[in-house]
C-alpha cells in the first residue's frame, strides 16, 4: 500500500523490469536526438514537426477524419456495386418485393389495393406514397423490379446528401 504523502514509485526499486526498460528507453532516445540524419532525411522530419507543432490534436483530429472519410467512401463504393449488382437482378429478391410491385401494378391499373378484393397480398409493405412515385417515373423506368430498386437508390442518395449536408453545417 501506499501511504497518503509517498508517491507510488518509490516501491519500484532500480531493478524492477518496467523501470530498467523506461530508464534504457530515455537513453536510447537521448541518443536519437543527439545524431544527425543526412539532409534528406532530415528535411522532411523537420516539416513533419513543424505541422505538428503547438497544434498537434488538432492535427491528429484530421488525420483520423481523412481517414474515416477514405474508409466511409471505400464502404460506399463496394456496397453500390454491390446494389448494382443486386438492382438488375430480373426476380425478387426479398419476400415482400411481390407485393409492392403489386401496389403499384395495382395503382396503374386504377384499382384500389386496399379494397378488401385485393387484400392481404398488396399491404405487406409501403405506404402507397412509394408506389405513387414509382409511378411517377414509369416512363424512364417502367414499373418492374428494376424500377422500383432504381427509386430506393434515388432515395438512398438524398438521405446520404441530407447526411452530408448535416455534417458539413456542423462543422466536420
Amino acid at each position: 500500500m501506499v501511504s497518503q504523502g509517498q508517491p507510488a514509485r518509490a516501491y519500484l526499486c532500480e531493478s524492477h523490469p518496467v523501470r530498467v526498460f523506461c530508464i534504457e528507453l530515455g537513453r536510447v532516445l537521448v541518443l536519437f536526438q543527439a545524431m544527425r540524419l543526412p539532409a534528406e532525411l532530415q528535411e522532411p522530419l523537420d516539416s513533419l514537426r513543424a505541422f505538428f507543432r503547438g497544434r498537434w490534436l488538432e492535427r491528429a483530429g484530421q488525420i483520423v477524419n481523412g481517414a474515416a472519410v477514405l474508409v466511409s467512401l471505400v464502404w460506399f463504393v463496394a456496397l453500390f456495386l454491390v446494389y448494382a449488382k443486386i438492382m438488375t437482378q430480373p426476380g425478387p429478391q426479398e419476400v415482400n418485393e411481390p407485393a409492392i410491385w403489386h401496389t403499384t401494378w395495382l395503382l396503374e391499373h386504377g384499382r384500389n389495393p386496399y379494397s378488401s378484393a385485393e387484400l392481404p397480398g398488396s399491404t405487406l409493405c409501403f405506404s402507397p406514397f412509394y408506389n405513387y412515385v414509382v409511378l411517377a417515373f414509369q416512363p424512364l423506368l417502367g414499373i418492374d423490379y428494376a424500377a422500383h430498386r432504381m427509386v430506393n437508390l434515388i432515395f438512398l442518395a438524398g438521405a446520404l446528401g441530407l447526411m452530408v449536408r448535416a455534417v458539413l453545417r456542423a462543422g466536420a
